[in-house]
């Protein structure tokens, strides 16, 4: 019986899979889609572009699922989509032996959009008020097997080549650090503070769902190096 179910499990997740794809192809939101600017930069071992078609975007969102929430057993259907996605320009790369995607990061351009996904999670009215064009950066994941300096650099002059393409004078965007403990939390915020990167230049604040009351965690730790910052 154990085998039985175990031959069959992939049939199913492979169907699944399939299903999911359709749906996306399916979905008015990208039947027109092409990115609004083509960036391209090859070396030895990769390429860098815009992600230009459907397949492209579809190999992109099961990367990020692959990433971001295959271990979520909580998580619901096999890609990582969102209601940006149609109006965000892809950054991805490709391995020039294999022809996979291996890397991506998404910009949303305010030249195209005034309606950002930090907005979720941050107020930005000031930040967005402010004269010049700003992008913000997102979901950016890399298949385990080809996380090195090569590629997260790659990704960086893509970026650069972007924001030199489109004008832009700010990036933001949203980065998070895997923890549900307050005090960590509190202590990482601390340790922005000390090194004095943290700024109220723009009045940014988080939502009222995203807001801790720092003020109310008791502190049990006073060595700096429990309040590493994660590399990027």
């Amino acid at each position: 019986m154990e085998l039985v179910r175990n031959y069959h499990l992939p049939s199913f997740r492979s169907s699944f899979d399939f299903i999911e794809s359709l749906k996306i192809r399916l979905s008015p939101r990208f039947f027109t889609y092409y990115p609004s600017h083509n960036i391209s930069i090859k070396t030895k071992n990769y390429e860098l572009k815009s992600a230009n078609n459907l397949s492209e975007l579809i190999s992109v969102f099961k990367l990020r699922y692959n990433n971001f929430l295959e271990d979520n057993t909580n998580a619901l259907g096999a890609y990582d989509i969102d209601m940006y996605d149609h109006i965000c320009d892809h950054l991805i790369i490709k391995c020039r032996y294999s022809d996979e995607i291996v890397g991506t990061y998404r910009i949303l351009c305010s030249r195209y959009t005034s309606s950002f996904y930090s907005e979720n999670e941050f107020v930005l009215n000031d930040f967005l008020k402010e004269d010049g064009v700003k992008l913000e950066l997102g979901r950016v994941c890399i298949d385990p097997a080809h996380r090195n300096g090569s590629v997260i650099d790659l990704l960086w002059k893509g970026i650069g080549e972007y924001a030199k393409v489109t004008k832009a004078k700010y990036l933001f965007g949203c980065s998070s650090i895997k923890t549900i403990d307050a005090n960590k939390a509190k202590g990482i915020y601390e340790s922005f503070t000390a090194s004095g990167d943290l700024s109220y230049e723009f009045d940014i604040y988080t939502t009222d769902k995203y807001t801790m009351k720092l003020s109310d965690v008791s502190q049990q730790s006073d060595h700096r190096d429990d309040f590493i910052i994660p590399s990027l």
